[in-house]
């Protein structure tokens, strides 16, 4: 990341927009995670989110490489608010996420750095819609299952 938000702001002409969106769910009841599974779950989610608030501050405050402000958006989730079971590590990684999004606005104000800071809290697919669907699929399981079209009624 250190190397990409130079590049990007070089390539693009500036850097005024972070997406942090990132996330591995691994289900398991809170008696039954792998300790590597945690990790992962961290490193990606919370740690991840961390680095691009980071880079994204050196970057658009001002002395920095875009030095303009601009704003990041970081992805959470519901389950960052409501108890789901069997994701409470997920859960936690997005709550992470909320935090770290309250206190990244809170100092980019507080150190006038022209950076706002928001997350999104997207809800979860239906647990039978994401396990049904093949396994070369389930990577891409935010989106939401295809709506039927309304078709208005001639009444």
């Amino acid at each position: 990341m250190a190397e990409a938000v130079p590049q990007a702001g070089n390539s693009l002409g500036g850097f005024d927009l972070l997406v942090n969106n990132a996330g591995v769910e691994t289900a398991s009841p809170v008696a039954d995670p792998e300790a590597t599974d945690i990790r992962s779950m961290l490193e990606v989610g919370v740690l991840g989110t961390a680095l691009g608030l980071e880079h994204a501050f050196r970057a658009m405050r001002p002395g920095g490489a875009a030095g303009e402000g601009g704003s990041v958006v970081n992805i959470a989730s519901v389950a960052a608010t409501i108890a789901f079971p069997d994701i409470s590590l997920y859960s936690a990684t997005k709550s992470g996420i909320d935090r770290l999004t309250g206190v990244a606005a809170a100092e980019s104000g507080k150190l006038g750095y022209g950076v706002r800071v928001n997350g999104i809290y997207p809800g979860l697919p239906p647990r039978s819609w994401v396990t049904s669907r093949p396994p070369t699929a389930r990577g891409s399981a935010c989106s939401n299952p295809p709506r039927k079209p309304r078709v208005p009624s001639s009444n």
